[in-house]
C-alpha cells in the first residue's frame, strides 16, 4: 500500500594564552562518600573537603557524569531480570512496534478516505464552526478545484463520522448529583447538579487495549542505577523510578500491576466570555513515559476526566460553617462519582485483557495529587491557613510553619477518617460541640473524604509539592521578590526602582526565557515571568543592598539554587543533598531575617519546603506533577469554549474535548502506519542515519573575504590577523605531526569564509540527554549586534574557560579544512563563594585569539555588573549566571562532585 500522505572535539589550542594546567584530586574515590540505597533519602550535606583547584581561575569540568551505564533493577513482581544500557538515552527507549497484518488497511478508518479525515482534522483542530465548514465544502465542490478528494460534503456528515470514532465507552456521560444543607434561618436548602464525567476504568481499559500506546507502557518499579568504575548512584527520575511506586507494588502482591493516576484539579476563567468559570478535572496515566503522559491533548496525553460544578456564593451564608462544609461535600460527591469505576479494582483488582493478548489484573490508583494550596485544601478537606494545622501533609502547628528543621507527624487517611467517625458519633448523640473540637484537634471539615474509599490511596500522601505555585508565584512571586524589591526602595529612597529595568533590559537574550523591559511594579505576571524574571535578578540588584538588607542578596541565592535544584529532570543522591544545603540555608536565613529586614515567612507555601526534598525521592522528579501541565490544558479548554454557547458549555465542551482526542488518535495511528510503511518500502534494515549534531557545526554563511583584507574590514577590527592565524594553523599541525612545508604557499593566499551562527551539540548535566545551542557572531542581528559568549573546555585538563565570540570562520590551509573563531578570553577575577550573589566574576580580555570551535562547549550567561572599570582593570566585567538553567547549575559549581 502506498503512503499516506562521533569523534571526541580535540582540546583547544590558543596561540596567545597559556594553558593553566589543573591538577585533579589524587583520588576521588576517596572523596565519594558511600550511599546505602536503603537508608532512603539520608544523604551526606557536605560536599567533601575544599582544594586549591576547585578555586583556581578555571572551573573543572566533571567527567564522571557522562560515563558508565545504566543499570535496572525491576521490582520481583515483575519476574524480569536486571537489565544494562549503554547509556541514559538507551535506557529511556520504548519497545519496537511493529505493524503486522492484522494492521487494518485504512488507519483513517471511520472516515471514507484520507482526504476526509485529513480535512476533519484541519476543520477540528482549527475550531472552525458549522457554518465556515459548510462553506469550505461547498467551495471545495464547485468553484476551488474540479476533483477534489474530500467526499463529505456537510458539517453535519463530518461531525457523524467525528462521532463514530469517539470510543463510546469513554465518551463523556452526564449524571445527577443531590447535595444539601441548612441555611443559617433553619431551612434546609435542596440542590441538583448536573455533572459531566468519563469512567476512570474505561478510559483506562481503553488505553491498554490500545496497540499503539501499549508498547510504551512501564508495568512494574525499577530502581535506576547510574554505574561508572566500583560506583552505583541510585537515581530517581519517572514515577516507577520512585519509592512510593515500590512500596505499592509491595502492598498489592505479584499477582497484579499498578496503574498509579496524576489527578489535577483546578477552576479556570475564560475573561473573553465575561468571566467564566468552569473546573476541570484531568488525569493521566502513569504508566506511560512524559513524552507521551504529558503531552498537550495528545493521545495518551492528560484526559479530561469531569467538571466540578460553579457554585455562586449566597451572601447571607458565605461565611456559615454549614455552607463552607456544604461546597466541600459537593466537590467530594462529584469526585465520588469520578471514583466510582474504580473502588473495586483499587481493592481486589479489574482484570483486562491487553492490546498484547496479555490478561492483567489493574489496581488503579489515585497516586499523584496536583494542585495549588487551595485546591490541596479541598481534596484533603482540612480548614485552611488560619487552623490549628493548615499543611495538607503533616501536622505542623500555624505558629511554626516557618520551621523547616523539623519534622512534625504526617496526616494519614485512616487518622483523618477516625477523626471524622469519632466526630459523627458525638453528632449522633447531640454532642455537637464535642465533634467541632475533635475536627478543630486535626483541622478536618465535617465531610466524608471521597479517597476513603479507595484502597492503597491516601489523599494526604498523594498531594504533590507544586513548583508553580508554592515557587514560582508562590514563595518567589508573591513573597520574597516583593520584599527584595521593598528593600531596594528602602534603601535607595526610591531612586533604584526605574534603575532595575534598565539594567534588566539590557541583559542579552537566552533561550526559554522572556526578554523583559521592565520588571518591577507590574499589574499582571504569571509564575512562568516570575521565574524568568528569579533566573537572571541578582546580577542587576548585586550593589544596590548594604549593611544588614546584603544579606536579602544571599538569601534570594538560596531560594533560587533551591528552584533549579527542584525543577531538575533526574535527581540523584548528590543532587538532593545540594537542594537541601540550600533549603536549610535560605530557611535559616529568612528566619534570622524575618521581623527586622523582612516580613514573618510563617505561612504554608514556605513549610511546604520541609515535604519538597521527599517527593522528589518517593514520588518521582516535579516535572512530572508540575501543576504547569494541567493549566497547559486549561489554554486547549478555553480554546474549546469559544465553540460553545457561553450557556450549558460544559457537555458541549466534553464533546469537542472527545472530539480532538480522538482525530488526534487517528492522526497517530495513521503517522504509525506511514513510518512502518516507510521502513518496508526502503529495505528490512535500513542503514544508520548519521548523527548530524556530533560536533559543532558553522552555519549563516557570509560572503568570503581574503585573509588580507579582513584586517582592515571594521567589522572586525583584527590586527596582524594574518599573521597569527598562520602560525595558529602550524602550531597544530606540528602538535598533529603534520608537515607543513608543503602547505606554505596554501596559507600566503588562505580565503576566510565567515559565518554568522555556529551550532553546539552537548550532553545536559541534568538529565544526560542531547541538547544544542546556537551561539552568535553576527554584526547585525536583527538590527543590532550580538557576539555571544562560550564556554570553552580543555580535553585533556578538563579545565573550563569562557571568552565572547568575535569572528566564526571557515578556511583552508596545509591540506585541511579549519572551522575556527576568534575569541576574547573573560578571566575570573572573583570566585562565585566570594561574591554575595554566589556568581563567579570575569574580566573581558582586550587581546583576541584563535580557537578551534571544537572547543566550544555551549553557550554561557554573562550578565554585566554594571559597574565603572576600577583601577587595573582591562576589560568589561560580567557575572557567570549559572541560574539560568538546570544545566549550568550543575555545570558550573566546583563543588559538585558526581557521585557523592
Amino acid at each position: 500500500m502506498e503512503h499516506i500522505k562521533g569523534t571526541e572535539p580535540p582540546a583547544y589550542k590558543s596561540v596567545n594564552a597559556r594553558n593553566v594546567s589543573m591538577a585533579r584530586p589524587q583520588d576521588l574515590q576517596e572523596r565519594i562518600a558511600p550511599f546505602d540505597p536503603s537508608a532512603g533519602i539520608q544523604v551526606p550535606l557536605s560536599d567533601g573537603p575544599a582544594d586549591s583547584a576547585r578555586h583556581s581561575n578555571a572551573l573543572l569540568g566533571n567527567r564522571d557524569e557522562f560515563e558508565g551505564h545504566i543499570h535496572f533493577d525491576y521490582h520481583p513482581a515483575s519476574k524480569q531480570p536486571s537489565q544494562t544500557f549503554s547509556s541514559y538515552e538507551e535506557s529511556l527507549e520504548e519497545t519496537d512496534y511493529h505493524i503486522d497484518g492484522e494492521m487494518p488497511s485504512k488507519p483513517y478508518t471511520p472516515f471514507p478516505t484520507f482526504a476526509d479525515f485529513d480535512f476533519a482534522e484541519f476543520v477540528t483542530e482549527h475550531r472552525l464552526s458549522s457554518a465556515v465548514i459548510n462553506d469550505l465544502l461547498k467551495r471545495l465542490h464547485t468553484t476551488w478545484a474540479s476533483q477534489v478528494f474530500v467526499t463529505m460534503e456537510t458539517a453535519e456528515e463530518l461531525e457523524q463520522h467525528v462521532k463514530m470514532s469517539i470510543e463510546p465507552t469513554v465518551a463523556f456521560k452526564e449524571t445527577r448529583i443531590l447535595s444539601s444543607y441548612q441555611a443559617t434561618n433553619g431551612d434546609s436548602v435542596h440542590e441538583e447538579h448536573g455533572v459531566f464525567l468519563r469512567s476512570i476504568r474505561d478510559w483506562v481499559s481503553t488505553v491498554v487495549k490500545d496497540p499503539i500506546l501499549l508498547p510504551h507502557f512501564r508495568w512494574y518499579p525499577v530502581r535506576k542505577y547510574h554505574i561508572f568504575g566500583e560506583r552505583e548512584v541510585q537515581y530517581v527520575d519517572e514515577p516507577w523510578s520512585g519509592q512510593d511506586w515500590w512500596e505499592d507494588q509491595d502492598a498489592i502482591g505479584d499477582d497484579g500491576v499498578i496503574v498509579p493516576i496524576f489527578l489535577y484539579s483546578d477552576k479556570t476563567t475564560v475573561s473573553s466570555f465575561n468571566g467564566r468559570t468552569f473546573h476541570p478535572v484531568i488525569a493521566w496515566i502513569g504508566n506511560l513515559p512524559a513524552s507521551i503522559r504529558n503531552s498537550r491533548g495528545e493521545h495518551g496525553g492528560g484526559t479530561l476526566i469531569a467538571y466540578i460544578p460553579q457554585i455562586y456564593d449566597v451572601e447571607e451564608e458565605k461565611s456559615s460553617s454549614e455552607y463552607i462544609n456544604y461546597k466541600r461535600q459537593l466537590y467530594h460527591q462529584v469526585l465520588l462519582a469520578v471514583f466510582a469505576s474504580i473502588i473495586d479494582s483499587s481493592r481486589v483488582g479489574y482484570g483486562v485483557i491487553c492490546a498484547d493478548a496479555v490478561l492483567r489484573t489493574l489496581y488503579i490508583l489515585i497516586k499523584f495529587a496536583s494542585g495549588d494550596y487551595e485546591e490541596q485544601i479541598d481534596m484533603t478537606l482540612i480548614r485552611g491557613v488560619n487552623s490549628l494545622h493548615p499543611c495538607p501533609v503533616c501536622l505542623v502547628p500555624r505558629h511554626a510553619l516557618s520551621d523547616i528543621a523539623t519534622r512534625y507527624p504526617s496526616r494519614t487517611a485512616q487518622q483523618s477518617r477516625n477523626a471524622y467517625q469519632e466526630a459523627l458519633e458525638y453528632r449522633r448523640v447531640g454532642e455537637s460541640g464535642k465533634a467541632e473540637e475533635v475536627l478543630k484537634a486535626y483541622s478536618l471539615r465535617a465531610v466524608f473524604n471521597a479517597f476513603w474509599h479507595l484502597e492503597h490511596t491516601d489523599p494526604h500522601r498523594a498531594m504533590c509539592f507544586d513548583v508553580l505555585h508554592f515557587f514560582d508565584g508562590g514563595l518567589w512571586g508573591r513573597h520574597m521578590w516583593p520584599e527584595l524589591v521593598r528593600c531596594i526602595r528602602d534603601v535607595s529612597s526610591g531612586e533604584n526602582i526605574t534603575v532595575i529595568d534598565d539594567r534588566f533590559s539590557l541583559l542579552p537574550s537566552w533561550p526559554s526565557v522572556d526578554h523583559l523591559e521592565k520588571v518591577v511594579d507590574l499589574t499582571f505576571v504569571d509564575s512562568r515571568t516570575h521565574f524568568s524574571i528569579m533566573k537572571r535578578i541578582l546580577p542587576c540588584v548585586h550593589d544596590m543592598l548594604n549593611g544588614p538588607t546584603l544579606q536579602v542578596l544571599c538569601t534570594v541565592r538560596s531560594l533560587a539554587q533551591l528552584r533549579m535544584y527542584a525543577g531538575l529532570h533526574v535527581i540523584t543522591p548528590t543532587r538532593l543533598a545540594k537542594a537541601r544545603k540550600a533549603r536549610d540555608d535560605f530557611a535559616t536565613m529568612v528566619n534570622d531575617l524575618s521581623g527586622s529586614v523582612l516580613k514573618e515567612f510563617n505561612f504554608p507555601k514556605m513549610h511546604y519546603l520541609s515535604h519538597l526534598l521527599d517527593h522528589l525521592w518517593r514520588k518521582c522528579t516535579s516535572t512530572h506533577y508540575n501543576t504547569i501541565l494541567g493549566e497547559g490544558m486549561h489554554v486547549l479548554m478555553k480554546a474549546t469554549f469559544r465553540q460553545t454557547n457561553a450557556k450549558e458549555f460544559e457537555a458541549q465542551m466534553a464533546s469537542q474535548f472527545d472530539s480532538l482526542t480522538a482525530i488526534r488518535r487517528i492522526r497517530r495511528t495513521v503517522d504509525l502506519y506511514n513510518q512502518a510503511m516507510e521502513v518496508n518500502l526502503i529495505s528490512d534494515s535500513p542503514s544508520k542515519r548519521s548523527n548530524p549534531h556530533e560536533s559543532p557545526h558553522l552555519e549563516a554563511p557570509d560572503r568570503s573575504i581574503p585573509v588580507h583584507a579582513i584586517e582592515i574590514d571594521n567589522r572586525y577590527n583584527l590586527n596582524s590577523f594574518h599573521f597569527r592565524l598562520c602560525q595558529f594553523l602550524v602550531s597544530l599541525a606540528a602538535e598533529d605531526n603534520v608537515s607543513s612545508a608543503g602547505g606554505q604557499a596554501s596559507l600566503d593566499s588562505l580565503m576566510i569564509f565567515p559565518f554568522k551562527r555556529l551550532r553546539v551539540p552537548y550532553l545536559l548535566y541534568d538529565d544526560w540527554s542531547a541538547k544544542v545551542d546556537l551561539v552568535h557572531a553576527h554584526p547585525s542581528f536583527h538590527g543590532k549586534p550580538r557576539y555571544d559568549a562560550v564556554l570553552l573546555s580543555d580535553e585533556v585538563s578538563g579545565q573550563l574557560g569562557f571568552a565572547r565570540l568575535r569572528l566564526l570562520f571557515r578556511c583552508y590551509g596545509l591540506g585541511r579544512t579549519w572551522d575556527m573563531a576568534v575569541v576574547s578570553r573573560a578571566r575570573i577575577v572573583r570566585q562565585a563563594p566570594e561574591v554575595a550573589i554566589g556568581m563567579a566574576v570575569v574580566e573581558e580580555c582586550k587581546e583576541d585569539e584563535f580557537i578551534l570551535t571544537s572547543s566550544i562547549k555551549r553557550a554561557v550567561f554573562l550578565s554585566p555588573t554594571f559597574e565603572s572599570a576600577g583601577a587595573g582593570a582591562v576589560g568589561p566585567r560580567f557575572f557567570v549566571n549559572d541560574l539560568v538553567d538546570y544545566d549550568m547549575i550543575l555545570r558550573l559549581d566546583p563543588s559538585y562532585v558526581y557521585g557523592t
